[in-house]
């Protein structure tokens, strides 16, 4: 049993070298895989958000004052007309990243619905209650210019998170619709 430590530490760098490699490989196997769900995910909301859908563009934003807001997808139905707009949101809660998208009739202003989309890490029984009727029925269904979101007791960080997500998100609408 008197065996040299500093043979010990050697087997025991290698054997941490080999399971870094393992699941280095593993990541980069798994990624395509993850990001395919992530992006079927996104075209499962669009049908949800809006049945006519036949086609989108995708418009990537990289404005300094909009943070949160990662893409806009313009979606079209047969007769190529725009029925309107999903923004896809990047947010930080208090359970890590929060990834959202939030879809807009472009013809009546409204902000309709607001999905969750990829792996939410918020703590059951308070940062999940976002995914709530309580906190979702105050986004849901209603003109943008007149959304007003509470944030929820218990769950602040996350709540705050994404009701800054989505007031940034209606900003940005708004000023876009003021354009045309």
């Amino acid at each position: 049993m008197n065996q040299n430590p500093i043979k010990l530490a050697y087997i025991l760098a290698i054997i941490g070298l080999i399971c870094a490699g393992i699941i280095a490989i593993v990541h980069e196997i798994t990624i395509p895989i993850i990001e395919e769900q992530l992006w079927l995910e996104k075209q499962q909301n669009f049908e949800t958000f809006f049945e006519d859908v036949t086609r989108f563009e995708e418009v990537q934003i990289n404005e300094e004052a909009y943070k949160s807001l990662t893409t806009i997808y313009h979606l079209y139905d047969r007769n190529d007309m725009n029925i309107g707009d999903v923004y896809e949101l990047k947010t930080k809660g208090y359970g890590g990243d929060i990834q959202l998208l939030v879809a807009y009739d472009t013809q009546t202003q409204t902000l309709l619905q607001l999905s969750y989309i990829g792996s939410f890490n918020e703590t059951p029984g308070f940062g999940s209650r976002v995914k709530e009727d309580e906190f979702l029925s105050q986004i849901r269904h209603r003109f943008v210019e007149e959304v007003e979101i509470n944030t929820l007791t218990g769950a602040t960080i996350t709540s705050t998170a994404i009701k800054d997500a989505v007031e940034e998100a209606n900003s940005y609408f708004l000023n876009q619709e003021s354009k045309k």
